[in-house]
């Protein structure tokens, strides 16, 4: 969530922004969306277990037939968030006259710790009947 806050301010910013600082702002809110949507369905009445759903059924089979999206697209997410951190890593050590990208480097890892937030929370709201 926090990394979702700073990516939308480092929008704001007029510096020059890198794709990789880009593509960390759209994984953020691919992983802002998700967690939305999870939150949006629990409170709907769409509990994970069929049992617990208070007679909401259709709102448990949505959120079953919807879940694997996300899940797949947070994991999708990790992937890329570490394959960007090891580059902007890679960038730092390798670069060491130049001036050192190490907002970029927090930033990615913020995104790290953000999409693992985003499927730790969607994980615990598996649907199960």
């Amino acid at each position: 969530m926090f990394a979702f806050v700073f990516s939308l301010l480092g929008l704001l910013k007029n510096e020059k922004k890198t794709s990789s600082f880009l593509i960390a702002i759209s994984l953020n809110g691919f992983a802002f969306f998700s967690t939305l949507t999870t939150f949006l369905m629990m409170f709907s009445g769409g509990h994970p277990v069929k049992q617990m759903s208070q007679g909401n059924w259709a709102a448990w089979s949505n959120w079953l037939h919807f879940y694997p999206f996300p899940l797949f697209g947070l994991m999708i997410c990790i992937f890329l968030t570490t394959i960007l951190s090891f580059l902007v890593m890679a960038r730092l050590i390798w670069k060491r006259g130049e001036s050192r990208p190490w907002s970029l480097f927090f930033f990615q890892v913020l995104t790290l710790i953000h999409c693992l937030f985003a499927f730790n929370w969607l994980l615990m709201f598996m649907p199960d009947a």
